[in-house]
């Protein structure tokens, strides 16, 4: 009987879980990484997750625009009802590897002479601005 517990306590502590991965890549690279409104890190980074579905993703570079986009991550098949049940306990640890590539536009000049004639103009409009 007390062997039986044994054989039953080893199994139940030697049984794999699935491991869920998601790497975020960018070009360039060093960009800082949102994730549903809490930073992840900066990329290429590679961290676990424990929800499929919608996230909410923001990349920001100092030198590039910053991309703000849904991603989507979808459970491959062996995590679907009732298969997960047998992946969970599945001898091996199962890997579901997702990845997010990100490329950051380049960030647009700045044209401080434009910006200059404009408030110009705005300064113009002003009621007692006849100096």
């Amino acid at each position: 009987m007390v062997a039986s517990v044994g054989l039953v306590l080893l199994a139940s502590v030697s049984v794999g879980c699935a491991r869920r991965e998601l790497t975020v890549t960018s070009e360039p690279s060093g960009a800082l990484v949102y994730l549903n409104q809490v930073e992840a890190g900066r990329t290429p980074f590679t961290m676990d997750f424990t929800f499929y579905g919608r996230y909410d993703v923001r990349v920001e570079h100092a030198e590039h625009a910053t991309v703000s986009e849904a991603r989507q991550l979808t459970a491959p098949w062996w995590q679907w009802p009732p298969f997960d049940f047998f992946a969970e306990l599945a001898p091996w640890r199962p890997v579901d590897r997702q990845t997010m590539h990100f490329v950051l536009p380049a960030r647009e000049p700045s044209d401080a002479t434009g910006l200059i004639k404009r408030a110009e103009a705005m300064r113009e409009r002003l009621p007692g601005a006849e100096d």
